[in-house]
């Protein structure tokens, strides 16, 4: 069931080191910065990093390609978007903390794929 898979998933997590452990970390910093950034505006871009850690903890390269492929989607999507943005003193104070927020994800989305 789903308890055999969140003690999977915490096994691997607890019993992994280097590169495998910083991934893991990218990944829930990733999470939580779209977690508190749900006030402003739910992104679909969340889904993606599941792809990725699945790809860590079951290291099927199908779930890296998905992954790959989806993180430099949303990667061409951010681009847009930033250069869509209003000057930062147009910004409301909570639209100010997304935009720093969604900038801090463009850099781990990089460090991810890494």
């Amino acid at each position: 069931g789903e308890h055999s898979v969140l003690l999977d998933s915490w096994h691997h997590f607890t019993q992994s080191s280097g590169l495998r452990r910083a991934t893991y970390f990218l990944l829930i910093a990733q999470l939580f910065i779209f977690l508190c950034c749900t006030a402003a505006d739910v992104q679909w871009q969340a889904v993606v990093v599941f792809f990725a850690g699945a790809y860590v903890d079951s290291g099927r390269a199908q779930m890296l390609v998905i992954y790959g492929a989806l993180c430099t989607l949303s990667i061409f999507f951010d681009l847009i978007h930033f250069g869509q943005e209003p000057a930062s003193e147009q910004l409301t104070s909570a639209d100010a903390f997304a935009s720093g927020a969604y900038k801090c994800i463009f850099v781990l989305k990089f460090a991810s794929l890494a």
